[in-house]
């Protein structure tokens, strides 16, 4: 199993408060390292931030007064955001579960929101504590489209790690062989990368 994510979300010292949470973006985008909050799938194939939407953590519906504030904004994409749409598991917001923790939401933002999943060595999402089913059965996060996202990430993590091994071989030769494998194993990550990009735009656009 591995970690669900790598990073957690920052949460910004901001000044600023906006009359319309759509202003929020490009701070979002930031602080969530361009992934959505819920299901960490990068926005990179999503046509960056554009294709990106804002989830109001504790709905607009019926928490209209935390409509513009900072703290109640994830950046998420169009799946998570559609799925949790204004589901909502207490009558306040500042209640996301219930009292035994069996329904609800945690922010994002948590520290404890990496302890709520796992992921396989596919790349799938797998809920690990009771509130993480709850949400895992709500957002869908069983959905293929997220190993496929994963396993991209790693793929490129990969190609980005054999680019600064083949930096740091100063004293090497173009014909060293140790180098043309490291290139071979490159071109065919890359060749492999772009086969699996090119099926998923195909899903992203049939949606």
């Amino acid at each position: 199993m591995y970690k669900f994510r790598e990073i957690d979300p920052l949460t910004t010292s901001n000044n600023d408060a906006y009359a319309n949470y759509s202003a929020y973006k490009p701070v979002l985008e930031v602080d969530f390292h361009n992934c959505c909050g819920y299901c960490n799938d990068h926005d990179f194939l999503m046509n960056g931030w554009r294709g990106m939407h804002i989830d109001h953590f504790a709905p607009v519906k019926p928490f209209i007064e935390l409509r513009n504030t900072y703290e109640n904004l994830v950046y998420a994409c169009f799946y998570c955001n559609s799925a949790k749409s204004n589901d909502w598991a207490t009558d306040s917001a500042d209640s996301p579960f219930n009292e035994d923790e069996t329904e609800g939401y945690m922010h994002p933002r948590e520290i404890g929101y990496n302890d709520l999943f796992e992921r396989t060595e596919s790349g799938g999402i797998m809920p690990v504590r009771p509130i993480g089913f709850y949400m895992y059965t709500k957002l869908n996060l069983g959905l293929l489209r997220h190993s496929v996202m994963f396993t991209i990430r790693r793929i490129t993590t990969v190609i980005e790690e054999i680019d600064l091994l083949v930096d740091d071989q100063t004293a090497g030769t173009s014909d060293d062989p140790g180098l043309i494998q490291l290139k071979s194993n490159k071109n065919e990550l890359l060749d492999f990368k772009n086969r699996i990009e090119r099926q998923f735009m195909k899903i992203v656009n049939a949606r």
